[in-house]
């Protein structure tokens, strides 16, 4: 059970369900060089879990649903209250698992010291580590230093920078390699359940192959099972019916827009194509043709006219902000050039372009909307 980490079956209902719509970090944008190979994994890893009895797999099929990408579909129509599939919490890895850690250590840098250790020495998880290891993680994070010189100068950049130093200290202290850690960091950053009430991040086979949808998800469900805690997917919209065939998703946000520097950071997929992240009074993203009265307002509140000298401070600052960050594109041009002619990974150049063109694009707006505004 969840008892170690808050959840026992006091927690639980039966008739009940217990539905979470939460940060889900699972991604299809992590990929394989061979579907064929993970899909053999897969099969072993479909075998080993319904090995418990608190396992249900019927209702879904593991695909390819494009190429090098797995995902799962529905083998029959899921109705209001119905579940997917179910993994019981014995087949998981959480930081119940994770002892003898620092104390102090962040809930998901335990979590991914102790899939290092299972991926050093396989014990009760090796088909599940099994199937993880061909996992390619596709997020900056996961690339080598000189394919992460494809986006220098930009935000994303700065964010692999600042991630992979973190996840470095904490490798020095747990005395781990730190690019087999910051792998693993990775991993659950990308694939496990952020659960709530301050158990944490949960990784869950089989579930963590449901790909990200906005609008037709299915919500996470903890209950209890025959032999203790298990975790699933079900519907749990009043009058929607997942007809058969359906691509199984979740909501990695709990039902809300994706954060678009984490999908990138994190994910490695771009949710939107042109947008920049300014702080100003707190983050906020800027995509061109968006309305400027969020940060520098005409009013604030009860027909009160917002101060002339603080919307001159604000224009100022949105003004440096994005003539420095342009610089800062521009100035490393030259250097993702020549990164870029090197790579030999298409998905990769892509993306990198994607970014680079996308931040381009948004801070070139925004320092004109910003000059229009103050004219």
């Amino acid at each position: 059970s969840f008892r170690d980490d808050g959840f026992d079956d006091a927690n639980v209902s039966t008739t009940n369900l217990m539905m979470f719509r939460i940060f889900f970090f699972s991604s299809l944008s992590c990929l394989v060089s061979s579907s064929g190979t993970r899909l053999a994994v897969t099969k072993r890893l479909e075998a080993w879990l319904l090995e418990e009895r608190d396992t249900d797999l019927a209702n879904v099929e593991v695909v390819e649903v494009s190429e090098g990408n797995l995902g799962l579909v529905l083998r029959r129509d899921l109705h209001p209250g119905e579940r997917a599939l179910q993994i019981p919490r014995s087949a998981c890895l959480s930081q119940r698992d994770a002892t003898g850690f620092p104390e102090d250590l962040p809930a998901a840098a335990k979590v991914a010291a102790r899939l290092l250790q299972e991926f050093e020495n396989p014990q009760r998880l090796a088909p599940y580590v099994a199937a993880l290891a061909e996992v390619r993680v596709d997020a900056p994070v996961g690339w080598t230093d000189d394919e992460a010189l494809m986006i220098a100068g930009s935000r994303a950049f700065r964010a692999r920078r600042d991630l992979l130093e973190e996840w470095s200290k904490e490798a020095r202290r747990l005395d781990f390699e730190h690019k087999a850690y910051a792998r693993c960091r990775a991993l659950v950053a990308s694939r496990s359940y952020d659960l709530p009430e301050g158990v944490g991040p949960v990784l869950v086979p089989f579930l963590d192959l449901a790909n990200h949808d906005d609008a037709d998800f299915l919500a996470l469900d903890v209950d209890r099972g025959l032999d203790g805690v298990v975790l699933a997917l079900a519907n749990d919209r009043r009058d929607k019916v997942f007809r058969k065939g359906h691509p199984i998703a979740a909501n990695y946000c709990g039902g809300n827009a994706i954060d678009p520097a984490k999908a990138i950071d994190i994910f490695g997929w771009l949710p939107v194509r042109d947008f920049c992240k300014v702080a100003s009074g707190g983050d906020f993203y800027y995509r061109p043709g968006d309305d400027l009265r969020g940060i520098i307002p005409d009013e604030c509140g009860e027909g009160e006219k917002f101060p002339e000298q603080e919307r001159q401070e604000r224009r100022a600052f949105l003004s440096e902000r994005a003539s420095r960050a342009l610089h800062e594109l521009e100035e490393n041009a030259a250097l993702r050039a020549e990164a870029l002619a090197k790579c030999p990974d298409s998905s990769r150049i892509a993306l990198a372009t994607e970014i680079v063109q996308g931040e381009y694009t948004a801070w070139t707006a925004l320092l004109a909307d910003v000059t229009d505004d103050d004219e």
